[in-house]
């Protein structure tokens, strides 16, 4: 939706880049350098890249065409992904934590089991404030 809807690279925060894959932000960051110039954006990706970029545009038009989406939609369906994005993320993040945890856990390592638990939480709040 960024590739065809320019107006959301403004609602996108960079530390949003945070909950998708690298070469999913490395898009994000160049088109938001850009200013959401496809053109532009283009020539500062390498091909695989490019071609991902052009695959997700055309998808985006597609479901565009399937649904016919009023502005208000693409606005709701834009942030709704977003924050389903990232839930995902923190949920994986909360998981690896668990399984180190568990890991200081059985080395007897208190120090570092009392600081995963606290970033544990710490990802708990942001989870919910995602949610």
């Amino acid at each position: 939706m960024l590739a065809k809807y320019p107006k959301f690279s403004e609602e996108f925060l960079k530390e949003d880049l945070d909950f998708v894959s690298d070469p999913t932000a490395q898009i994000i960051k160049v088109f938001l350098e850009t200013g959401g110039d496809f053109e532009k954006a283009s020539k500062n990706l390498d091909s695989k890249t490019v071609e991902k970029l052009n695959y997700l545009s055309l998808k985006t038009e597609a479901a565009e065409e399937l649904g016919n989406l009023t502005e208000k939609e693409r606005d709701i369906d834009f942030h709704d992904c977003l924050r389903e994005i990232k839930n995902m993320a923190v949920k994986a993040r909360l998981e690896l934590l668990s399984q180190e945890i568990r890991s200081a856990e059985i080395d007897g390592n208190s120090r570092q089991t009392a600081s995963l638990v606290e970033k544990f939480h710490q990802l708990s709040k942001k989870l919910t404030e995602v949610s």
